[in-house]
């Protein structure tokens, strides 16, 4: 059988007995409702009126939530310690979170050469340990060994540097144009605006769920499986307005890919819906 505790009331300071589950409930402060509910006057702090509060209640310090928020928005006179011009900030601010600095550029150029607090108290990982640069480390004039340069060797054999074929310091293919001369019509991937164009009544996510479900959740192109995102669904012939079957599902990766090159992507995804008997 469970025994009852011993504790002592926070209000009359009489002896009670109470359950230990009581007291896992934050139940075993008060020996009774009244004492529970017992009120006390207090100050406010903005208006000065006094108010009742219940004693479970007793860091109160405002009557009303007025007041809560006039003492939060009050504004308070400050010196920045770094470029030493005064400011002004809410007292909720200075309180909270302990504002010094009248702006972030300050606070930038104060926190220079301070420790952080996860570094205080804490050795350095190379103290005691000699700085090891230029001649003094074991290193120096030495190179690679003749293994490790067969390493190197063997891990770029076959493959095509992405420089390949082109001269000098390489130049980016709008260097010099204006933002404004390749947006809308005048970008070379322009398409009509058809991102802008809405999807018909019947593409929506019931329609979604059914073309998951036929192709097994899995990525038509490159046969991923979903892994925590839903797979897209794609229009096979880039229209809107076309909706099942002409719809295969995709991977974000491959929603990307399919947008270049879209004839070998259309004709490939139609010979692939033919193949599985969903469209003739």
């Amino acid at each position: 059988m469970i025994q009852k505790v011993q504790r002592v009331c926070l209000t009359c300071r009489q002896v009670f007995s109470i359950y230990p589950s009581e007291i896992k409930r934050n139940r075993g402060k008060y020996c009774s409702r009244r004492c529970r509910t017992l009120r006390v006057p207090k100050i406010c702090l903005v208006c000065g009126k006094e108010f009742l509060v219940e004693l479970s209640n007793h860091k109160r310090k405002y009557c009303s939530r007025k007041c809560q928020n006039q003492a939060a928005t009050t504004k308070v006179k400050l010196v920045c310690p770094t470029c030493n011009n005064e400011f002004e900030a809410c007292n909720s601010e200075v309180k909270k979170r302990g504002r010094k600095y009248c702006s972030r550029k300050c606070s930038v150029i104060a926190s220079k050469g301070r420790i952080p607090w996860w570094s205080v108290g804490k050795p350095s990982w190379n103290k005691g340990k000699p700085h090891l640069s230029g001649t003094s480390h074991p290193l120096f004039e030495k190179g690679h060994t003749e293994k490790s340069k067969k390493k190197m060797s063997d891990s770029h054999m076959g493959k095509i540097p992405w420089n390949k074929g082109t001269k000098g310091a390489q130049v980016a293919w709008n260097k010099g144009i204006a933002y404004l001369q390749i947006t809308g019509d005048k970008h070379p991937n322009w398409n009509g605006g058809s991102s802008f164009f809405p999807y018909c009544n019947k593409f929506n996510d019931n329609l979604k769920v059914r073309i998951r479900e036929r192709d097994n959740h899995t990525c038509q192109l490159c046969g991923a499986k979903e892994n925590g995102r839903k797979l897209d669904v794609h229009h096979v012939h880039y229209d809107k307005e076309n909706c099942e079957p002409d719809l295969v599902c995709l991977c974000m990766r491959c929603n990307l890919k399919v947008n270049n090159n879209r004839d070998y992507y259309e004709g490939f995804f139609i010979e692939l819906l033919k193949s599985r008997g969903l469209i003739c």
